[in-house]
């Protein structure tokens, strides 16, 4: 199938429920935001593209076949990815799953987050087990060794359990344990600059402030202070704040005014803020409409940063009792197909990270892509079809009397092969913002 924009096929697979308890507005295939999403996105995640074919002399070839076949997005679609599964240094799963895992990953995803604190920071996640271990950096060295781009996932945290070590958090001058904090933006950052890209600097600056408050007196200048250390750590990297303040409830409400309070300061006190991060771990009863959604990153873009859904999914927080396993699946498809839809439609937006893969490595079970017998949930298959086939260009043609032909597609890398006179010319080409012209 060539590339478009029509997302038709999506509904007839995943109509919509009748019970209205779980539901949303703008849901329906005829839903109004959708013509307009469409036109968003053929506007600023596709380009144009022209090939110029010509003889040995340079006289223009007419009649040439030209195929253009896209091979990666310049939209990130990410994921997190779990260290020890990722390197095969996962204990508890065999070698077909680790297998299967990694070709999960290939073939859904073009960037990786990494979940692991890094040394010489560790925290507990409350099972006896430690995060930041080598295995953080190993998960970073599998993904740069195949040319992905790797966002951090985190430099600090506020919550009280893993702002830092234990060890540290039991320094008793708040000076000290704040030029610590600092210390530790700036080396890591600086130690990781070989392969991260992008960081969440500070997660949870607002809802899961505890060392922040208690410690700091809920000090602003202390976040532009460890922005700051972790732009001298590396100068190159994209650098993040990140919180959960998108989805629909009266406390993430107040968070995200919060969040927006927060993002106002730092720029206005020249922080090295790049970009927002937004969490979405959403329920039923906690989904933006689409229109809300977008509203709300129009609110947002203002500040003109970047703006990337760090954590993605959606889990049935719900009984079987209140709604039957298929319309659960049945309203996790279609809301993903239209989170997926509304953020790839706006501007601002450069990425979205789903939280997870498969089963058994995920924090919220129902949430992940893949079942624990590696068969898939239907949200999986709406993403795949929306990533690569309605998001996805192939299209094929001829050249004309001035041996050009042009189309438009969606922008990333393409390999392009013009056939004359039974023999093929290939070139590779970088699908942007810029004039695209490849001459054959």
């Amino acid at each position: 199938m060539t590339d478009n924009d029509n997302t038709d096929s999506l509904h007839h697979k995943f109509e919509t429920g009748d019970d209205s308890d779980f539901d949303y507005p703008g849901r329906a295939p005829d839903a109004d935001w959708r013509a307009a999403a469409a036109e968003r996105i053929n506007e600023h995640r596709k380009a144009d593209l022209e090939v110029h074919v010509t003889d040995e002399d340079g006289v223009p070839v007419e009649g040439a076949t030209v195929d253009v076949t896209m091979t990666e997005h310049a939209f990130d679609f990410g994921v997190e990815v779990d260290s020890d599964a990722l390197t095969g240094q996962n204990d508890e799963m065999t070698e077909s799953e680790t297998q299967q895992f990694q070709k999960a990953f290939h073939t859904l995803f073009n960037k990786g987050t990494i979940n692991d604190g890094f040394p010489p920071w560790t925290w507990d996640w409350g099972d006896g087990t430690n995060s930041g271990t080598q295995v953080g950096f190993d998960g970073v060295q599998w993904l740069v060794d195949r040319d992905t781009p790797v966002h951090g996932h985190t430099i600090l945290w506020m919550w009280s359990g893993r702002a830092a070590p234990e060890k540290i958090l039991e320094i008793e001058d708040d000076d000290e344990l704040r030029e610590r904090m600092t210390e530790h933006a700036r080396d890591v950052a600086s130690e990781l600059a070989w392969g991260i890209d992008e960081w969440d600097v500070i997660n949870h600056p607002v809802k899961m402030d505890g060392v922040w408050r208690d410690r700091f007196d809920s000090d602003p200048s202390a976040w532009v202070e460890w922005l700051n250390a972790a732009r001298e750590g590396d100068p190159e990297a994209t650098l993040f704040v990140n919180e959960a303040a998108f989805r629909n409830d009266e406390e993430t409400e107040g968070y995200r005014e919060r969040y927006y309070d927060m993002i106002e300061y730092l720029l206005e006190e020249d922080a090295a803020v790049d970009g927002l991060g937004f969490m979405g771990h959403f329920s039923p009863e906690t989904l933006v409409p689409p229109e809300e959604a977008l509203e709300r990153l129009d609110r947002f873009a203002e500040f003109d940063l970047e703006i990337q859904f760090t954590e993605y999914d959606f889990a049935d927080d719900w009984s079987e009792e209140e709604l039957p396993t298929e319309q659960a699946e049945q309203l996790q498809a279609d809301y993903t197909r239209d989170f997926y839809i509304y953020t790839f439609s706006h501007p601002a937006v450069t990425s979205v990270i789903t939280w997870g893969i498969w089963e058994p490595t995920h924090w919220r079970d129902d949430a992940a892509f893949f079942r624990e017998d590696w068969s898939t949930r239907p949200h999986h298959d709406v993403y795949k079809e929306l990533v690569f086939d309605t998001w996805w260009t192939k299209e094929c043609g001829e050249t004309d009397s001035e041996g050009t032909y042009e189309t438009r597609g969606f922008k990333g890398e393409y390999v392009v092969d013009a056939v004359v006179d039974g023999e093929t010319r290939t070139a590779t080409v970088t699908v942007d913002d810029d004039r695209n012209v490849v001459e054959l």
